[in-house]
């Protein structure tokens, strides 16, 4: 039992790089493209090549009618909201703060599972609790200067940054049930697939009128970058985790990326924390510890 779960834990250790990385990477690209038009062709790029995965691993394409609705609302909210509430706040703030925000994930998937009744919460859980919402408060009152105006673009980028965290913590804690019947490859494949089709709507008139002389050689690989390994690669890896290990232990690895994507925005874009943001971010991660030691 020791090796598949190592092997488990590896895999969610290169999934925190791979996002960690993608930060930065989805911040240079945003130079070039918009914001829409880049989360469209990146999840057209992941919806297309998980489809010839489930094609070429002959993965059963067959979908009990009453799993629809789930595969639907689990498309649109941690694919086709997620999605658009990420790259409109990565747009409005850094890349080092934005993977700080992704810190609080854990945060809501035990909330989650609190309310649904999977689990219970202690005295101490709450404490934790308590302790990673003024964390939040802090990361999020510096990098808006402390000004909670939505005409500030740090509080905006914020705002949705913290959207985009709970749509993910739903995400992962309610996909569960789904992976009792179907692979994480079918599952990711159908709820990807979903999300891009329901985005479509949000994305076309920003496709239409991108220029596509302006991006870079290096631009697209970003793209490419996003769509095949922040996507498509790591998304499946991700609900292998939560099949194999469960909803709560997965997401913990979620907090490996903001130290990949802390010292990859700081090589590659220059970018720096400030110290209440180092605070903000330490009172996060101690309440998500005692959350989870004392639950």
């Amino acid at each position: 039992m020791r090796k598949p779960r190592l092997f488990t834990d590896l895999l969610l250790i290169l999934v925190a790089c791979i996002w960690g990385v993608n930060f930065t990477v989805a911040k240079s690209a945003l130079r070039e493209f918009s914001p829409l038009s880049f989360i469209a062709l990146r999840y057209g790029i992941a919806s297309l090549l998980l489809c010839v995965f489930l094609v070429v691993t002959r993965e059963k394409w067959k979908i009990k009618r009453g799993d629809w609705g789930k595969l639907i609302l689990l498309g649109f909210i941690g694919n086709t909201l997620n999605s658009l509430l990420f790259i409109i706040g990565l747009d409005y703030t850094a890349a080092s703060v934005a993977s700080l925000l992704a810190t609080a994930s854990p945060l809501f998937v035990v909330l989650f599972n609190a309310f649904s009744g999977m689990e219970s919460l202690n005295r101490f859980s709450w404490l934790g609790v308590g302790l990673s919402f003024v964390g939040i408060f802090i990361t999020t009152g510096e990098n808006a200067h402390w000004q909670f105006d939505w005409n500030q673009q740090g509080f905006k980028g914020s705002f949705f940054l913290i959207g985009t965290t709970i749509t993910w913590a739903f995400y992962t804690a309610f996909g569960k049930p789904l992976l009792r019947r179907y692979s994480p490859l079918q599952t990711i494949t159908y709820t990807t697939c979903i999300g891009f089709i329901l985005l479509i709507p949000f994305v076309l008139p920003a496709l239409l009128r991108q220029n596509w002389n302006r991006p870079r050689p290096m631009s697209w690989v970003g793209v490419f970058y996003a769509g095949v390994f922040a996507a498509a690669l790591a998304h499946v890896i991700w609900y292998y985790g939560v099949k194999n290990i469960g909803s709560t232990r997965t997401i913990v690895y979620n907090n490996l990326s903001p130290v990949i994507g802390i010292v990859t925005a700081w090589i590659y874009l220059g970018e720096r924390l400030t110290p209440l943001e180092m605070l903000g971010a330490g009172m996060i991660v101690i309440g998500i510890y005692l959350t989870r030691r004392y639950g």
